[in-house]
């Protein structure tokens, strides 16, 4: 009987190494695709080709941070204040926020049968900012725009040793209310906000890449 576990544990493990080599193999291109067709998205997708759509009538939720407040590192942050000039605020990735939004189709993806439930969370940015350069790690990114304007600069993962020039190599993408940007597997990203944006974030694991990033998460943690 215990052997029978050892081999299902070594299957397992050789699975995920099979699937990060495979997430290696990225488009040689750079470029971005940009469009309003849902279906071009799920197929740039499936290219792993980064790719920013634009839903012209998409109903955008409602946002009001009136009465809200948010634990972040040990220190109260109201988000009343969201909006107003003159006010500093900045709160990355919290999962305690939610807006509804439309969700992702990941029944349309070759991978859906093996794909876990997105780890959703939001992020708010007000005041001038630009975020750390930033690598994708999962199966699938995508980021959604909910307020606010932001200048996001894709890096291609063949220039992983030039980031420090990120304005020449990376592609430069506007993010605005209505856009939803697919940011595919290894790709590095670096986003610069002049005023406030609010932005929703979904990530994707499978079944065998949830164990690497569950791992890097924990040694960073510690």
């Amino acid at each position: 009987m215990m052997w029978i576990i050892q081999l299902i544990i070594c299957i397992y493990f050789v699975c995920i190494a099979v699937r990060m080599v495979h997430l290696q193999s990225y488009a040689s291109n750079a470029e971005v695709f940009y469009t309003t067709n849902k279906t071009e998205f799920i197929k740039h997708i499936s290219d792993s080709v980064p790719t920013l759509l634009y839903e012209k009538h998409c109903q955008l939720p409602k946002i009001d941070f009136q009465i809200n407040q948010v634990q972040s590192k040990s220190e109260l942050i109201s988000l009343s204040n969201y909006g107003e000039a003159d006010s500093s605020l900045f709160l990355y990735k919290d999962k305690n926020l939610s807006f509804k939004t439309e969700l992702i189709q990941l029944d349309k993806f070759y991978d859906s049968k093996i794909l876990l439930p997105p780890q959703t969370s939001i992020t708010v940015i007000q005041g001038k900012h630009t975020t750390s350069i930033q690598k994708n790690t999962y199966n699938y990114m995508f980021l959604e725009t909910l307020d606010g304007y932001s200048v996001i600069y894709l890096i291609h993962p063949k220039y992983k040793d030039e980031l420090d020039n990120y304005k020449e190599i990376g592609n430069q993408v506007i993010l605005q209310p209505k856009t939803k940007l697919f940011i595919p597997s290894n790709w590095y990203y670096i986003q610069e906000i002049n005023d406030k944006v609010i932005q929703k974030h979904n990530d994707i694991d499978d079944m065998f890449m949830f164990v690497p990033n569950f791992i890097k998460k924990y040694i960073t943690i510690v």
